[in-house]
């Protein structure tokens, strides 16, 4: 009786892993986004424990002599459990059914067991709406299915046979054969299928890290600790221009390097590669000059896991040759910028020549990088009363303290200022939308108004002031760089109009220009 115990409870253990395998797409929680894939997934479990329950009828458990035993109820309490009301369903009448066709034949023992499962699988779907935790589910299923079984051995053996011998023995024996069958076969496929789960959580989670790294706008390579290739995307190849075979997930990143060596115009690349990756350390914005004239910059990130463990290495490429161009063409202009030619005497800002060398510059670059350009153009309200009030020594003075204001609200690095005229002031914002130009027009008039310059005689404000207008060429738009100045000079000349210390935007439309006066 206990081989037979043995055989039965390995049968189940390796049926249910058979089983687990078939259905990885099961999901414990419940939480189905598609309900016709979810009761598919339930029929045809309810189906493959079905089976499993004729194949434990073919292999029972002799208790003696004359009584024999099987655990197909378990069948249908694991299909409940796991599968819910159609598992149950099904599986208790595949195995019904089968008791009459292929074991008995049709007469009153067959037909009494036939409807005993029936009973069985009714009473396992009832007990699935009792709001109980899984395994106290189980073993409640486990207990009314014996009671159940009970109930037909006795119509069987004792009212239609009466033999009561008989089924004292079964029930000195069932009870436990059942218990531990039961529990053995609810943990195993609990842990089986859970398994499956976390799998399948991991698979998803790496499809979602690879279409991630895919998409990433920079190049991406993970190794392996011994450096053996682990992962790679689309944008790693373009920009050292791999083909299909060049490289390929499990090959070594020596090879790679090999491969890769002769597009560096730096000879010590290999050996740099072998210093890095022997002390793990993060390294970030390495320039690479490559021999077809674009650069790239590097990161290394060595991979640790929260234990601490080394997992491996991460690279990541970048080619920011258009960006080095613009910084180059930024140099330059800093360089002209230093030229006492092309600087204001007075307040060391460039000048008004320069200014509209800049801005035809500047404004073919956007056209060029499809990016917006703002101008703003702002004058010293009412800076003749200023210096009728205060003497010209006063207003140069007056004049470099707002010029220095001015620089040093620009923080970007591409934005540029120059003196336009007497008390006007040019600056001209690359890569600026008409918010930006507005926000940035605002931080100049406040911060000037901030200076706390004394203006007494002013209609606006007891302190120096500007007015700004400006005006925003967007991508592909047309325009020349006197069209740009007259429409911030005719936006300067609402401010002024509208009370002065104000910051008003063009409107190509006339109807709506952007303006605030401060609270």
């Amino acid at each position: 009786m206990v081989k037979d115990l043995i055989i039965n409870i390995a049968i189940i253990i390796s049926y249910i892993f058979i089983i687990g395998q078939l259905l990885q797409v099961v999901q414990l929680n419940g939480d189905y986004k598609d309900v016709c894939a979810k009761r598919k997934n339930q029929l045809l479990a309810g189906t493959l424990f079905g089976i499993l329950g004729i194949i434990l009828m073919e292999f029972s458990i002799q208790v003696n002599e004359l009584v024999i035993l099987d655990l197909r109820h378990i069948s249908t309490i694991i299909a409940a459990v796991f599968f819910g009301i159609p598992g149950a369903l099904l599986s208790a009448f595949i195995i019904g059914v089968s008791r009459i066709a292929l074991f008995g034949g049709f007469n009153d023992v067959s037909v009494s067991a036939a409807i005993g499962m029936f009973a069985i699988g009714a009473v396992c779907s009832l007990l699935l709406r009792v709001p109980l935790q899984r395994g106290l589910q189980s073993l409640v299923m486990n207990i009314a299915s014996i009671v159940i079984i009970y109930i037909d051995l006795y119509i069987n053996v004792v009212w239609l046979s009466n033999n009561r011998e008989v089924l004292a023995s079964i029930y000195s024996l069932h009870w436990s054969i059942s218990l531990v069958g039961g529990a053995v076969s609810y943990y195993v496929t609990r842990f089986i299928l859970t398994s499956n789960q976390a799998y399948l959580s991991l698979e998803q989670s790496n499809s979602r890290l690879y279409s991630l790294v895919n998409n990433l706008p920079s190049g991406t390579l993970v190794e392996s600790p011994d450096r053996e290739v682990e992962l790679y995307n689309h944008t790693f190849r373009d920009i050292y221009s791999l083909n299909e075979g060049d490289i390929t997930v499990g090959m070594s990143s020596s090879e790679l390097e090999l491969r890769n060596e002769s597009k560096y115009q730096d000879s010590s690349f290999a050996s740099r590669i072998e210093t890095i990756v022997h002390e793990r350390e993060l390294v970030l914005n390495e320039e690479l000059l490559l021999t077809d004239g674009r650069t790239v910059e590097r990161d290394y990130i060595p991979i640790y896991s929260s234990s601490n463990k080394f997992l491996g290495h991460m690279w990541n490429f970048r080619d920011v040759t258009d960006r080095k161009d613009m910084e180059k063409q930024l140099l330059e202009s800093e360089q002209n910028y230093k030229s006492l030619a092309q600087l204001d005497g007075l307040t060391s800002i460039p000048n008004r020549r320069y200014f509209d060398e800049t801005l035809n510059k500047e404004l073919n670059r956007m056209k060029r990088y499809n990016k917006p350009l703002s101008l703003l153009l702002m004058d010293i309200d009412q800076f003749k009363r200023y210096n009728d009030t205060y003497g010209h020594l006063e207003g140069d003075h007056c004049l470099k303290e707002v010029a220095l204001s001015i620089k040093g609200a620009l923080k970007g690095s591409l934005d540029f200022v120059a003196r336009y005229g007497g008390e006007e002031f040019g600056v001209i914002l690359p890569c600026t939308d008409e918010n930006g130009a507005y926000s940035k027009g605002e931080e100049i008039r406040a911060g000037i108004e901030r200076l706390a310059i004394p203006h007494k005689l002013s209609s606006v404000n007891p302190h120096v002031t500007v007015s700004i207008g400006y005006t925003t060429v967007n991508p592909n738009e047309e325009i020349e760089a006197e069209t740009m100045l007259e429409q911030a000079d005719e936006a300067l000349y609402l401010s002024k109009e509208n009370g002065r210390n104000l910051v008003t935007g063009f409107s190509k439309d006339k109807v709506g220009f952007q303006n605030q006066r401060p609270e």
